[in-house]
């Protein structure tokens, strides 16, 4: 990485979170299949389901 490297998360500026925190979400909804509807799940539903598949 040309000898750079990269700030801590705590020295990271509260809107630079955001930035970081919106492209990992963006990367997740890319990467994950779109039959995976998180919403129309409650929690423990959701975790009902997890634990099911395996």
């Amino acid at each position: 990485m040309n000898g750079r490297t990269l700030p801590s998360w705590d020295a990271l500026t509260h809107v630079k979170r955001i930035g970081w925190e919106a492209a990992a979400q963006a990367v997740a909804m890319a990467v994950l299949p779109s039959s995976l509807d998180l919403t129309s799940h409650d929690d423990e539903e959701l975790e009902t389901d997890i634990l099911s598949e395996n």
